[in-house]
């Protein structure tokens, strides 16, 4: 399985690079901030978070993640002092985000491939706006 990393920009440690590690500490790869990679992920894999000297970040379970989903890594504001120099929790968190689909910027063929994956087929003779309507109209049902 393959998952989509983000690290934004911030304030703390911003020329260091983050370790990211899984189950067992077995390190992935690195990643500084404002980078975007691509990881492989093993399905004994469960768990994924960060590490830089000896302190860690949060732990993101895996498992639930889908193909639409990325892990977004962002900087944190915290009051606790000791967190900025490794003592507990590093001021950094791992969060799942949606990616935004742009159903406008499609074609006809590309979402019908879409629809595929929600699970409905699509009439590639209709026009773009039917078909963005009967897709939009299948994912408000779902919420």
């Amino acid at each position: 399985m393959k998952i989509l990393i983000k690290y934004k920009h911030g304030y703390y440690a911003s020329l260091r690079k983050l370790k990211l590690l899984t189950n067992e500490n077995v390190c992935l790869q690195e990643i500084g901030q404002g980078e975007s990679i691509e990881l492989e992920i093993n399905e004994e894999h469960k768990f994924i978070y960060g590490k830089m000297d000896w302190a860690y970040t949060n732990k993101i379970n895996i498992s639930d993640i889908n193909e639409e989903d990325y892990i977004e890594i962002s900087n944190i504001f915290t009051f606790n002092p000791l967190r900025y120099f490794g003592i507990g929790n590093l001021p950094i968190i791992f969060a799942v985000k949606k990616q935004l689909v742009n159903l406008h910027g499609m074609t006809k063929v590309e979402l019908e491939a879409y629809g595929r994956k929600l699970g409905i087929e699509l009439d590639r003779r209709k026009n773009e706006s039917t078909l963005i309507k009967e897709i939009k109209a299948l994912n408000s049902h779902w919420k």
